[in-house]
């Protein structure tokens, strides 16, 4: 979908049927034909890809409505918004709200049910201007229904507005300054209103309305469905799936329209302010929300026989489970102020193409959404079948239950269950939702005394495992490859995230994996991980490498690692991809621990404000160049391979050359040995795919004939391979420093049977060209950008690699503390490592050699990188 993010032309229609996800071409089917005119230019999107909600788009809101002086959100809903992940999160590419009745929650705040809302306050708002006298605002969603069930998406003024008022704006408080609905259903979902609120405050307010119904008596919930307005200073617009339903004008200073009685006005009969006030005049910004029960409309209430909604209504509404709301994407694009271009006789071709891209796109669609409602009559007849031969329900939703799992035949705990909760709670213990039908209760004898979910010793989830270095993972000068020290790493931190979680986990990001000692053929590797903190479904794993000299016992720091784990409900690999679930917490009990799990913290916040800053400022200065390398596969008739780059021997300076002739391409198929148990592939697998493309095009421009890595920054995992994709990893040198190169590697997977891509991830890969005395060669090329693309590349590596230097020279500067294999504390200068020893020289010293001062300019600073 990145194609989209940029122009709405032919072109961008054509390149998206080989950029959508599985999920989204059905999604292409619904979207406006609006969105081919190249006059619109997007001018903000949320398209809900990342393992967790944006906070730099997003705000949740949190209570009842009484911090706004709105007691009830203003319509006496039932509802307390929370920012929980059962409420509110992003699963599988969609935004995910629900509303949850929760009866422990009511012993807390008296309230049961419990539900979310979102807003883009205080961070994006939107609206017509006289460079853009235009606006288009829409989102892709597929509705809830049940009796009292109200989801919108909406937006209130922006100027002028207070957080502790809700509604307020320039021309006074609710409704003088307006509101914008631009998405209303209610209790079935079969009729949707488009309103505009505006006139004076209330009760002096005014509103207009249209509504639409789908043929055949059909429910928005049944599908996605594309809902939208364009929006200029005097007219307003309603579409459904790009189809016009409602317009609304403004009464320029008259009531013949929307009009603002402003923040004085006293009665009904004041007179309006001139103008187009309040939606010519101000910005809005975006709410989308899944209220319950509300008393205000007779919209809502109309099923009912005009009486509100009860509480124990609702309860009935979400006996059988929560009720959720999935929001695919929000998009905001102007209009400029250029005439419209006119359709020339020249231009019947092109109306053509367009045209037969349109029905292309449908088709497909189409028959994504076939193999998708095939999957689901699948998952509901495996889980009928589970469900058949369970006991009755013993365990009302909400009530916490014994973990059976957790015990042997007599009652005993086992291991597992001295390290975490011997309760569980059944919407996470059984993927988000208890099962149809429940456990039996355990004898009074067998049942555990409970002990509170949050105290979980940190030191109980260590796992520590060792490997001993083989030929075939070596390169010729008899040392480890980095994807294979990568991929231990990934496997030991899994080992700990899924017996931590009591299920599967999949890797979300890894920090900077610095290798400060390389690990060699002979040599038994050690590696140490222990989960470091929770934050609600993910946690961090930190994990330690060392080498033991099979000769001399002696051991040596290999490298440190922290990973992200994200942890998911147990599901079947060929099913619908599982749901988050919530972890418990873990809990230093150790001195030492208390400074790890306090760094988890703020290496956490550290890494949201790189990709916050990555965010504002250098997609920012993109503006609309792709910083992510695009795939290359053989069926669009591209080469693999960039002419090779030949040096005369003789000349001694340096030739220049484009990135884009160092470009790398490998292709690889995910096979069952390479995912865990619900058929996604293992981080580490992946990671060692990277490795391979990174030195594939870094040997463009390395003569020394060996290469070593020395980093990998920034690996992210937006979205999961499974098993039978082929992955698509592509890989372009982006900076040359001396005798060491920045490589960066981008991985695109594709599913076969559909024949679509999706972006799975980015990772940056320092590499070090050395000869056969493993001392590091001069690169004999300089690289020169062309685009504005390779040039934001080589700045983004100028910059990580002065980081990289900086914090070699911290590590020189300073005794380091860290926590041996056993769990013990020990100093550096209890090994190998210590702060005598070179960053440099220690990628190249064999295990038993003397160690040197590192701590020095020139050429060690290629190496270390």
């Amino acid at each position: 979908m990145a194609a989209w993010h940029r122009r709405w032309h032919v072109c961008c229609m054509l390149l998206a049927m080989a950029a959508l996800t599985p999920a989204s071409h059905a999604r292409g089917a619904t979207r406006s034909l609006t969105q081919a005119d190249p006059s619109w230019q997007l001018l903000w999107a949320d398209e809900f890809n990342g393992p967790e909600l944006q906070q730099d788009n997003w705000e949740p809101s949190i209570g009842s409505g009484c911090q706004y002086g709105i007691a009830g959100w203003g319509n006496n809903e039932k509802q307390w918004y929370t920012d929980l992940p059962q409420n509110l999160r992003v699963d599988s590419g969609n935004l995910v709200l629900s509303a949850v009745w929760d009866p422990s929650a009511a012993a807390i705040r008296d309230q049961p049910l419990t539900s979310a809302r979102i807003r883009t306050f205080g961070k994006h708002s939107f609206g017509p201007s006289p460079a853009h006298p235009l606006v288009k605002v829409e989102a892709r969603i597929k509705l809830p229904s049940g009796l009292g069930l109200w989801p919108a998406f909406w937006m209130l003024p922006a100027d002028d507005a207070t957080a502790s008022c809700s509604g307020c704006g320039r021309h006074g408080v609710w409704a003088a300054s307006g509101e914008i609905d631009i998405m209303e259903v209610a209790n079935d979902a079969t009729q949707l209103l488009g309103t505009v609120h505006y006139g004076g405050p209330w009760p002096y307010n005014s509103y207009s309305s249209s509504n639409v119904t789908l043929p055949s008596g059909a429910s928005f919930a049944d599908d996605f469905h594309t809902f939208g307005i364009e929006w200029g200073a005097n007219e307003m617009r309603w579409y459904l799936d790009g189809q016009l339903y409602g317009t609304q004008n403004s009464g320029d200073g008259t009531k013949n329209g929307w009009f603002s009685l402003g923040r004085d006005a006293g009665s009904v009969d004041a007179p309006p302010l001139p103008g187009n006030a309040p939606f010519g005049t101000q910005q809005f910004y975006v709410i989308l929300n899944l209220a319950l029960g509300s008393e205000g409309t007779p919209f809502t209430t109309k099923m009912n026989n005009g009486a509100p909604v009860m509480p124990e209504q609702l309860i009935g509404t979400m006996a059988a489970g929560p009720k959720t709301m999935l929001v695919d994407w929000v998009r905001v694009c102007n209009k400029s102020c250029m005439a419209p271009a006119q359709v020339q006789d020249g231009d019947d071709e092109l109306v053509k193409q367009l045209k037969e891209a349109l029905q292309q796109l449908h088709d497909l669609g189409e028959r994504v959404k076939a193999l998708e409602r095939q999957a689901e009559r699948n998952e509901q007849q495996r889980n009928g079948a589970a469900s058949a031969d369970m006991p009755a329900q013993a365990y009302a939703p909400g009530q916490l239950q014994p973990d059976r799992r957790n015990h042997t035949t007599d009652g005993s705990r086992t291991t597992a269950a001295q390290r975490l909760s011997q309760y569980v709670d059944p919407r996470t213990a059984y993927g988000g939702t208890a099962p149809a039908g429940g456990l039996p209760p355990l004898p009074a004898s067998q049942v555990p005394r409970p002990i509170s979910i949050t105290d979980v010793p940190m030191g109980a989830t260590r796992m520590v495992m060792a490997q001993i270095v083989p030929l075939s993972e070596s390169n010729g000068l008899d040392i480890c490859l980095g994807g294979t020290v990568l991929s231990w790493i990934d496997v030991c931190a899994g080992l700990a995230a899924k017996m931590f979680s009591h299920g599967p986990c999949v890797t979300a990001s890894v920090d900077g994996v610095h290798f400060l000692r390389p690990c060699h053929v002979g040599s038994v590797v050690i590696v140490a991980a222990m989960v470091n903190r929770t934050f609600r479904s993910s946690m961090e794993v930190g994990v330690r490498v060392e080498e033991e000299d099979s000769r001399t016992g002696a051991r040596h720091h290999c490298c440190s690692a922290y990973l992200t784990f994200v942890a998911l409900a147990r599901n079947d690999p060929g099913g619908p991809s599982p749901a988050k679930r919530t972890l418990p917490k873990v809990v230093p009990t150790e001195r030492h621990h208390e400074r790890i799990h306090a760094e988890a913290a703020s290496r956490r916040d550290a890494r949201l404000a790189a990709r916050k800053q990555l965010h504002s400022s250098l997609e920012q200065m993109a503006q609309g160049t792709e910083l992510r390398l695009r795939p290359i596969t053989h069926r669009e008739g591209q080469p693999t391979l960039p002419p090779a780059l030949r040096v005369d021997p003789r000349d001694s300076g340096k030739r220049r050359v484009a990135p884009s002739l160092t470009a790398a391409h490998t292709t690889q198929m995910v096979l069952p040995q390479h995912a865990n148990s619900i058929g996604v592939t293992f981080g580490g697998q992946v990671m060692r795919w990277m490795e391979q493309c990174a030195f594939v095009a870094a040997s463009r421009v390395c003569r020394g004939g060996y290469m070593l890595t020395a980093t990998m920054d920034s690996i992210s995992f937006l979205k999961p391979t499974r098993v039978g994709d082929t992955v698509y990893i592509e890989g372009q040198v982006t900076a040359i420093f001396g005798s060491s190169v920045e490589v960066m590697v981008s991985v695109w997977g594709e599913t076969p049977d559909i024949g679509v891509m999706f972006h799975c991830g980015d990772a940056y890969a320092t590499v070090v060209s050395v000869d056969c005395h493993n001392a590091p060669v001069h690169i004999p090329f300089e690289l020169s950008p062309e685009s504005q693309a390779e040039e934001l590349r080589y700045r983004m590596a100028v910059q990580k690699r002065a980081e990289r230097l900086a914090l070699r020279d911290r590590m020189c500067r300073r005794k380091k503390m860290r926590v041996s294999l056993d769990g013990g504390i020990r100093s550096d200068s209890d090994s190998s490592d210590n702060d005598r020893e070179a960053i440099s020289q220690a990628l190249t010293t064999k295990p038993g050699s003397p160690a040197s001062n590192g701590c020095q300019d020139g050429a060690g600073q290629d190496i270390a990188a």
